[in-house]
């Protein structure tokens, strides 16, 4: 099922681009960096390519073949999830320009980078890690860029952060477990999930599902606003079942249209007979009575006027 599930859909990602015409402020009013980012994550790329090789786990290397399983389980993790967090940063900042969605993207990066650092036994490759890792993150003034055009992709680029963020934590809590507690097979499975939470693709798939939610939450909550209170329910029967008894009592005319006076019903009663009348003051309860104070109200008026249910 993980390999399945990384096979996600990518056609909408390279159908979505910056709007034709917009100016793109490179480097957001700054100077030309002294160094490319660019060739940076590409060293970087590189760096992590063997080591995010499933290879790197089944046939380690002699150096590698010393750690125990979990060192090398993680080592996989931490490398594959560097090369999908840079695949990530640039894809975002090929398509936005949102301070926000950049940082984000660029706080999980160096995130990953701190987590490879630790995983890994050289003190030398830690320090080199460690100096990358805080030149990405000193790198997000240089790579803003200012322009306008449609907030679709800015939205969707924030839901991909937030549903990336949701994917990392089984990632991270199955780093600190045991090989067989959280198998290269789970870890494979979250890593493909974590992918596939950046994808357009993905986010989409997620803004759906949550308007899903949001939708049958705010019903309930309607419903629950909206539910005629079960003694209201109790007295439109012995209303009905009054009516039905007393349709032929001539005598109650008066008292029916009387109660019919007091509850506000603007219906000319001066013509209606028995039938009539107590048809009418049916309708009127079954319509206008709906809350608990309504039906104190209607409850007096029938009260009033001897129409005991």
């Amino acid at each position: 099922m993980g390999f399945a599930r990384i096979v996600c859909t990518l056609g909408l990602a390279a159908a979505v681009t910056a709007s034709p015409g917009c100016t793109i402020f490179r480097d957001a009013g700054a100077p030309k960096p002294p160094f490319n980012e660019d060739a940076d994550l590409n060293s970087l790329l590189k760096n992590y390519d063997q080591a995010a090789s499933l290879d790197s786990f089944f046939s380690p290397s002699t150096e590698d073949a010393k750690l125990t399983p979990e060192a090398r389980r993680n080592k996989f993790i931490t490398a594959r999830l560097v090369l999908i967090n840079i695949r990530y940063l640039q894809f975002v900042r090929s398509e936005t320009a949102d301070r926000q969605a950049l940082d984000s993207a660029t706080d999980i990066l160096s995130l990953s980078l701190n987590l490879a650092g630790a995983a890994v036994g050289s003190a030398t490759t830690k320090t080199i890690l460690a100096a990358i890792a805080a030149g990405v993150t000193g790198s997000r003034a240089i790579i803003e860029r200012d322009y306008y055009y449609e907030k679709t992709v800015p939205a969707l680029v924030a839901q991909m952060n937030v549903s990336r963020k949701q994917a990392l934590i089984p990632i991270l809590q199955g780093i600190g477990q045991t090989i067989d507690q959280y198998s290269i097979a789970n870890a494979l499975d979250d890593l493909n999930t974590y992918y596939c939470a950046g994808t357009f693709t993905g986010a989409i798939n997620a803004i759906q599902a949550n308007a899903a939610t949001t939708d049958a939450s705010v019903s309930e909550q309607i419903a629950d606003l909206t539910k005629i209170p079960q003694s209201v329910i109790d007295f439109k029967k012995k209303v009905l079942a009054w009516v039905n008894a007393n349709r032929n009592e001539a005598t109650k005319l008066n008292d029916v249209k009387a109660a019919l006076a007091e509850l506000g019903d603007t219906t000319s009663t001066a013509t209606m007979d028995i039938g009539a009348a107590t048809t009418e003051l049916h309708r009127w309860i079954l319509i206008n009575v709906t809350t608990q104070d309504q039906l104190t109200k209607a409850q007096k008026a029938l009260s009033d006027n001897h129409i005991e249910l």
